[in-house]
């Protein structure tokens, strides 16, 4: 069975705006339930994804619910690090991120520790700073890794999953030694953003859209998006 995976960011957006948007992926795609997973649905299979970490996405738990999917959460563990200032979170949301949205601030403890907790929710790790993992040292690059498993300790979460920062642009060159690292701390699979390279379990692809593209911009990105077989999700 074939599943297409979908990339969202923050949800900055209205109430009646992410209903429609909901509403409307509901309606032409069958939003995955991977403790639930059948084959012969009729409809395309798509899993939800979101990266970097938000306040507002306080806003996925009731839409969770309603629909009963599955959704992984790429958190920038600074932003839940409980050692740095809030401030420093922001600079890292203005200056690491490029995210000067109004509306836009990092997730809070309180809000990721009630996603984390859902049932539905799977959290995966998006780098503790979101640096560009393409063209910064291999050192530097595990101590990114590092520093994640050691805020994702204080919460007694382990992860799986693994979302490169850039993952539409970069993290090729250095693909052997990010999977290396990466099995070393555990991982069991990395997300980028590629549709032109074949699946490898730590270069999965994804495809970004939001709630804001016109409704046939967003069925044409998903029916180009690279489908790959469930099976990732259950290795």
């Amino acid at each position: 069975m074939k599943i297409r995976v979908i990339a969202l960011h923050d949800l900055v957006y209205s109430d009646r705006q992410l209903e429609n948007f909901f509403d409307f992926l509901n309606s032409y795609f069958h939003l995955v339930n991977l403790k639930d997973f059948k084959s012969g649905y009729f409809k395309p299979c798509i899993l939800l994804t979101a990266d970097d970490g938000y306040d507002d996405w306080k806003k996925f738990i009731p839409i969770v619910e309603k629909y009963n999917f599955s959704l992984m959460l790429g958190v920038c563990t600074s932003f839940i690090d409980p050692l740095i200032s809030y401030s420093k979170k922001t600079a890292i949301l203005t200056e690491n991120l490029h995210r000067s949205k109004r509306g836009v601030i990092p997730i809070s403890v309180g809000t990721f520790q009630e996603l984390s907790s859902h049932k539905n929710v799977i959290i995966a790790d998006h780098s503790y700073d979101h640096i560009d993992f393409g063209s910064s040292d291999v050192s530097v690059l595990e101590a990114q890794i590092q520093k994640s498993q050691d805020v994702f300790n204080v919460y007694n979460i382990n992860v799986n999953d693994f979302i490169f920062p850039f993952g539409q642009r970069h993290n090729v060159p250095h693909y052997h030694d990010i999977e290396n690292i990466l099995k070393e701390y555990g991982y069991t699979r990395g997300w980028g953003f590629y549709r032109r390279f074949p699946p490898r379990r730590f270069l999965l692809p994804r495809t970004g859209i939001d709630p804001s593209m016109p409704k046939i911009e967003i069925i044409a990105r998903i029916s180009r998006a690279r489908a790959i077989s469930v099976d990732w999700m259950h290795e």
